[in-house]
């Protein structure tokens, strides 16, 4: 397995991983209209691409054998009510194709984000993750994550209710 970083290159494959994991971390019962609406918003070649090239955000990708299965995207900026970093760091999404769980590439995009954020002096990192994904909120406390807030996420037409995390950069 690699770990890169992306380029505008990358905007299609990241759609398509992007619409095969979402509906993995989202709530059981949630409705497949409510993920299809945020897929077609949020997860399009378009705002990947747009995402790409925003100052305020920086992708990595995964490979396994030359072949792109998952993606990190970081975001810089303020975090939630409940983040005490100064200069913190957002781990927005690590997407892995499902047939990759278990075998290291979440783990990996974790690392990357850990050294991403202490090379370029972030403080904290945080995340949002829903409260009924037990597999995340397992993984991010094995990575050093408390939880510090809570937050609402749009599905569609459904919110769901988050649980906000965060730890020490370093």
């Amino acid at each position: 397995m690699k770990i890169r970083a992306a380029t505008i290159d990358d905007a299609e494959v990241f759609a398509q991983v992007g619409k095969e994991t979402f509906a993995l971390a989202t709530p059981p019962g949630t409705l497949q209209k409510d993920i299809d609406s945020y897929v077609q918003a949020e997860l399009s070649r378009e705002k990947f691409a747009e995402s790409i090239q925003s100052p305020d955000k920086t992708f990595f990708a995964a490979e396994v054998d030359e072949k792109v299965v998952g993606y990190l995207m970081l975001s810089r900026g303020e975090g939630l009510d409940g983040v005490k970093g100064k200069n913190p760091l957002e781990v927005q999404r690590i997407y892995v194709l499902q047939h990759y769980h278990g075998k290291g590439v979440a783990k990996a995009f974790m690392e990357q984000a850990i050294a991403y954020a202490v090379a370029n002096n972030h403080d904290t990192i945080w995340l949002g993750v829903s409260k009924h994904n037990p597999r995340g909120l397992a993984f991010y406390g094995k990575h050093g994550f408390i939880q510090v807030g809570e937050t609402t996420f749009r599905v569609g037409d459904d919110i769901h209710e988050d649980l906000v995390l965060e730890r020490a950069a370093g």
